[in-house]
């Protein structure tokens, strides 16, 4: 029979604060040895059932217990019963792995562990990771959902899918309600393919969890943004939503250095023709300070507040100095395009409403002007 202490050598500890090994000074090289195989074995099976998968195999803390004690009696039996028995304890190894990938969904609120190839690392994710060379290596005891969460949601900002990045938003939110970012970054992609209605429900789904006065996970800059990412999805989808301008104010409330808002609300300004309002914002964003591409966005609403006003020519040359800032303003290469046209230079509009479409192909506004002066 297995002594305790034997049992305990080497054996991953879980800790509240730290997790490592912990080695038994009294252990006899026999019994270190014992462990020693016995990991191995068990690393070994992970990776020949799971590595034609590109995945890493995650096991919880209860289970830890139960296949750490089934390794170390495989290498106890291996000792004594001379190999006779390893084919049948494989197996059982095998279904045991298969059975725990259930256990994993069932257990969300478990510590999770992952065997990489590095090491037995503590993490924070409920279910199968399947990239190998993004994993985190974290050493100390974390809270499972809001890691998991992060985590999750930094694989879909790196993703170039949509549909990657819808799947992994929605489950970084379902691990962690209570982290936001992704609820944007979510309603931002339903923004792009044009899904008002869904990119407005996930949107106000932070409004009203952030607008409650006990909520203790945001404050300050946090809320100012989600204010004014809320007040821009509203515009894109209609600019005649009154709340709009009441989320810009209150996010400008709360932290008016974001340069940003000041350009779109002054987009919203022109929308609706408060154009003195948009020019006081326009102002504001036309630093020298203010890095290129927000500056080229607030020089291009300079030029529609100048076409407002009847003044083609300066209307023109705040659409140049934009493309000038950022050559990838879609925007302002359409606009540019048509101050020239109504100047009368078709050929270099044509050009410009071209470029629009190389950068934004969707872009409704440049398609109607390039059919309509390549007629």
């Amino acid at each position: 029979m297995i002594k305790e202490d034997a049992y305990y050598s080497g054996i991953l500890k879980s800790h509240s604060q730290k997790t490592f090994w912990y080695w038994s000074k009294d252990n006899s090289l026999l019994l270190s040895l014992t462990f020693f195989i016995q990991f191995l074995l068990t690393y070994f099976i992970f990776f020949l059932i799971f590595f034609w998968q590109d995945v890493f195999f995650l096991f919880t803390d209860f289970f830890v217990k139960i296949l750490l004690l089934i390794g170390t009696l495989t290498v106890a039996i291996l000792f004594f019963l001379k190999n006779k028995l390893v084919g049948h304890l494989k197996k059982i190894l095998i279904w045991l792995c298969i059975f725990q990938m259930f256990f994993i969904f069932l257990a969300f609120a478990s510590p999770v562990y992952i065997v990489s190839k590095e090491d037995i690392l503590i993490h924070s994710i409920s279910f199968i990771v399947k990239s190998k060379t993004a994993a985190y290596t974290i050493r100390e005891f974390v809270t499972q959902r809001v890691l998991g969460s992060s985590y999750i949601y930094t694989k879909g900002r790196q993703s170039s899918s949509y549909d990657e990045k819808i799947n992994y938003y929605k489950k970084a939110i379902m691990l962690n309600a209570d982290y936001y970012n992704p609820y944007a970054s979510l309603a931002f992609e339903y923004l792009r393919e044009k899904d008002c209605n869904k990119a407005i429900q996930t949107i106000e789904r932070v409004i009203k969890k952030i607008e409650k006065p006990d909520n203790p996970y945001i404050e300050g800059n946090g809320k100012a943004y989600f204010f004014s990412a809320f007040a821009y999805i509203l515009q894109t989808c209609t600019a005649n939503d009154n709340r709009i301008e009441h989320y810009y104010n209150a996010s400008l409330e709360l932290d008016d250095s974001m340069i940003e808002t000041y350009v779109n609300r002054a987009q919203y300004y022109l929308l609706v023709n408060e154009l003195d309002n948009a020019e006081d914002d326009l102002i504001k964003c036309s630093s020298d300070v203010v890095e290129d591409i927000v500056q080229s966005s607030c020089m291009t609403n300079l030029g529609v507040l100048f076409e407002k006003r009847g003044d083609v020519m300066q209307a023109k040359k705040y659409a140049q100095l934009a493309v000038e800032l950022n050559d990838n303003n879609a925007d302002a290469w359409n606009n540019y395009g048509y101050y020239l046209a109504v100047e009368g230079n078709i050929t270099e509009a044509i050009k410009s409403f071209q470029k629009a479409l190389e950068i934004n192909p969707n872009l409704q506004i440049a398609q109607e002007n390039l059919s309509i002066y390549s007629l």
